[in-house]
């Protein structure tokens, strides 16, 4: 490993500390509520974690049509077990991995480009894309897996060593027990032993095929399917893919108000970009002035910063192109330097690729995993690098990152009070029932709101049924007839003004639904309605239904 500096520790330290403060206390938050149904599962069958089950749409289903490894899941679980599964102790597992992802980054630009660790590790580190997705979700645990197998790889390439290749073997093994999105980085372990000229390290391959063949073997043997091959993209043609293309532009573009200073830094006097990009970030801020006191609607607001994100967006993978356009061409020099970039390309597309074919939806947790390899695979910024458009990177993503951080942690208090505000409003005068998945149905469990299975759950005449509106939800049995009891909703400040709202916009986001926004529109509106009848005719098809 490096030896690093006072310096070096005190900026790994301070992205460190800060990202665990903004979130140690955050409540659970969109599939937050998934990741612990399956870890109280785990808690209680450790050896059956994929026999369970729970309700993610409309009825319980079993925890094997789940898409995710359980590796994560058994370390959650083992947490939740001594600390009753409450926020603080599963933020400081996860703050764990926070740790891991900033070190093993930040050694790994220190191999590449000697000199340039704090800042990446500033630009990387306090980033929108890490520092709001500190959830109790896989993402983290994954990238720093991730992060340590390309520090690993590509120091095998330096030293020519085994012991290198094979620590990212077992890097990729981890990752990929975590998380599947990972397996495309397992054909950069493949073609790696060619381009380092040694055969013998080959056999490194066989370490993560190891990893993955005993978790299908315990597939096999608790429910007879394998996991990875039963993952459905939730596409069933190519027609998505020119929209989920443009999603995971706009999605990249929504993370990086550094990607100005990154297209400066491709050009061969980047100080005439200097009076540019200062003028569009001062437009910016007049834009979300005008915004925030309404000169600007709502709507305008969004369809502008879209717009934005998707200018933005493009502008990364420009930058890349312009970055790494001669990288073919050079393989024939034969050396490392030309080899380590074909690396960190390979690791950003075949990342991009499979998120933009295979993945549901894109988020920017998804785009967080290629984040790293864009800012490796850039260029050194040169000594005469204009400082204020270093400054101007760092402050703008410090920013960003800290006030939609600020508004996402508004954002998942919402459900965690208002179900607990409904299950004493109600809770001693009828059952109520919760409609509605994410941190939602959580709080729900926690505040003993029963949760609602459609057309199974035994309804009754004078119970009350509550759901968000923004929340993926359980459809409603149609022979249940209902009358509205009231609307809850709350009147958000400045701290939630930039928004990662609007049905999980940050963690389900589109070119129409820009990951994040700027909005004084309240969080959510919380429906409590009270059944006062239920049809009786067709009741039993619609349950056996």
């Amino acid at each position: 490993m490096m030896n690093l500096s006072r310096n070096d520790l005190l900026v790994i330290l301070f992205v460190w500390l800060l990202a665990t403060a903004l979130n140690v206390t955050k409540p659970f938050h969109i599939d937050d509520g998934f990741h612990l149904e399956v870890a109280t599962h785990i808690s209680k069958a450790p050896l059956q974690p994929y026999s369970g089950f729970f309700n993610w749409d409309n009825v319980p289903e079993p925890l094997s049509q789940s898409n995710q490894p359980p590796l994560f899941f058994y370390l959650m679980a083992i947490t939740g077990s001594l600390t009753s599964f409450s926020e603080v102790p599963l933020h400081l597992l996860v703050s764990v991995f926070t740790l891991l992802s900033l070190y093993f980054f930040f050694i790994t630009v220190q191999l590449i480009k000697p000199g340039e660790g704090r800042f990446l590790t500033m630009i990387f580190g306090l980033s929108p894309a890490f520092l709001v997705n500190q959830n109790v979700m896989t993402d983290i645990p994954l990238l720093s897996a991730t992060l340590a197998f390309g520090y690993f790889l590509l120091k095998a390439g330096m030293k020519k060593e085994f012991k290198y290749i094979a620590y990212a073997g077992i890097a990729l093994g981890i990752a990929m027990l975590i998380k599947f999105t990972i397996v495309p980085l397992y054909v950069v372990l493949l073609i790696a032993p060619i381009f380092y000229k040694k055969p013998l390290h080959a056999f490194a391959i066989i370490i993560p095929l190891a990893f993955i063949t005993g978790l299908s073997l315990w597939n096999l043997y608790e429910f007879n399917d394998i996991q990875l091959f039963t993952r459905s993209s939730g596409r069933s043609s190519i027609e998505g893919i020119p929209d989920t293309t443009l999603s995971f532009l706009s999605c990249f573009g929504a993370i990086s108000p550094f990607s100005l200073m990154m297209f400066a830094a491709t050009r061969k006097k980047p100080g005439k970009y200097v009076p540019i990009i200062l003028s569009l970030f001062t437009a910016f801020g007049i834009f979300v002035l005008l915004s925030w006191t309404e000169v600007i609607s709502h709507e305008l607001s969004k369809e502008i910063i879209r717009y934005v994100f998707m200018l933005l967006g493009l502008l990364i993978f420009i930058t890349l192109f312009l970055a790494n356009k001669t990288i073919f061409s050079d393989l024939t020099s034969n050396n490392f330097e030309s080899y380590k970039r074909v690396f960190l390309v390979l690791w950003f597309s075949s990342l991009t690729v499979f998120i933009i074919l295979f993945a549901p939806f894109i988020a920017t947790r998804h785009v967080l995993l290629v984040l790293p390899a864009f800012l490796l695979v850039m260029p050194a910024l040169p000594p005469d690098f204009p400082k204020i458009l270093k400054t101007t990177a760092l402050s703008s993503t410090l920013l960003a990152g800290i006030l939609l951080s600020i508004s996402d942690y508004n954002y998942a208090a919402f459900y965690r009070d208002q179900a607990k505000e409904i299950s004493h409003k109600y809770g001693n005068q009828a059952q109520v029932w919760s409609v509605g998945h994410w941190g939602w149905q959580w709080y729900s469990r926690v505040n003993d709101l029963k949760i609602y299975h459609t057309c199974i759950s035994d309804v009754k005449v004078g119970d009350i049924i509550a759901y968000p509106v923004q929340v993926p939800q359980q459809n409603i049995c149609p022979l249940l007839k209902l009358t509205p009891v009231e609307k809850r909703w709350d009147n958000p400040g400045f701290l939630s003004f930039f928004s990662t709202r609007h049905k999980g916009s940050f963690y389900l986001s589109a070119y129409k639904r820009p990951a994040w926004r700027l909005s004084n529109l309240p969080t959510d509106t919380i429906i409590v309605q009270r059944v006062v009848a239920i049809e009786q005719s067709g009741l039993r098809e619609h349950y056996h239904d």
